[in-house]
């Protein structure tokens, strides 16, 4: 929007700069014919005639002047969308080749026979634990949603939550405080996989050490025109130290690029990164990953996000 206001404000100048030019030879014009109706002679009708010709000459070169500047513009312009244009491609591949490099049909209709396997010898909890895993891939199945809701995530994460309680009884228990009306989390979008990798790397990091008594927390709540969602654990935590650090890292967009890739690995960070990457990718630069940890307290992550239209209206 402002490289267009930039190419109109450029064009507007320049015919600003054309009129003026008209309006001096007109003038002179104007100024040289009253002379020659007061005191007609020769002297005065050739100037008549020059001023005449200059105003002509002007209007000419003014007019071929302005239909090559803004001819240069709208090729500027033009160049800088398709430039933009093909940086957004460029970037939309590169994540559809981020979410898999397999084809998911195959598994997932794999896993569905799986499950039927199971029910028939009895075994209810494999039965379960397969059709989580075949739900969760059928969510990974359409590559063409990169938007979907806040419901349609927390749909995908209980399985997630599902999967690892089965394997892990009694590890941690699994709690929402939802500050938001059903319609609200069916209308609020939100980039793909946003919130199954940050409770993953809360069990993975955060619940390491925890063998039993560990809790996770997932709350959500409306502030303002945002939403926010928040993501916490009662583990290990952090020092003050690496959780700047990891702010510093995911407030600048980078992580995965940076000399301390195998550090943030260990801390889970590749997965934040990720995740904040994604969310400013499609959401903008001020939305984003905040971090907040305490050192045998637990650690929370901060999602924030664009409300929906709609309701911003109402707010």
């Amino acid at each position: 929007m402002s490289e267009k206001m930039n190419v109109k404000e450029k064009n507007d100048n320049t015919t600003q700069r054309i009129r003026l030019l008209w309006l001096c030879a007109a003038a002179e014009a104007l100024v040289t014919a009253a002379l020659f109706m007061k005191d007609p002679d020769v002297i005065t009708a050739i100037l008549l005639v020059a001023c005449y010709g200059i105003l002509f000459v002007i209007i000419r070169i003014s007019v071929k002047s302005m239909q090559q500047i803004r001819q240069i513009l709208l090729q500027k312009a033009e160049s800088e969308k398709k430039a933009v244009e093909a940086e957004l491609e460029q970037k939309r591949q590169h994540l559809l080749a981020l979410e898999s490099q397999i084809n998911p049909h195959f598994l997932y209709n794999t896993l569905d026979t799986f499950r039927g396997i199971a029910l028939e010898g009895g075994n209810r909890q494999l039965s379960d634990m397969i059709e989580a895993l075949s739900r969760m891939f059928k969510y990974s199945v359409n590559y063409e949603a990169e938007m979907v809701t806040i419901n349609a995530e927390l749909d995908y994460l209980s399985r997630y939550i599902q999967l690892q309680q089965l394997r892990f009884p009694g590890r941690f228990v699994y709690q929402e405080d939802i500050n938001c009306t059903p319609e609200q989390l069916l209308l609020e979008p939100c980039p793909r996989f946003v919130l199954q990798p940050i409770v993953e790397n809360a069990v993975r990091h955060g619940l390491k050490d925890v063998r039993s008594g560990g809790c996770i927390t997932v709350a959500m709540e409306i502030r303002h025109d945002d939403f926010y969602i928040f993501v916490e654990d009662n583990g290990c935590g952090m020092s003050q130290q690496e959780t700047a650090r990891l702010n510093q890292k995911l407030a600048e967009g980078a992580g995965e690029e940076s000399g301390r890739k195998e550090k943030m690995r260990e801390r889970g960070g590749i997965g934040l990164f990720n995740v904040n990457k994604r969310i400013k990718m499609f959401c903008g630069e001020e939305y984003g990953l905040k971090v907040s940890s305490v050192p045998d307290v637990g650690t929370q992550v901060s999602i924030c996000l664009p409300l929906y239209e709609e309701a911003r209206t109402r707010v």
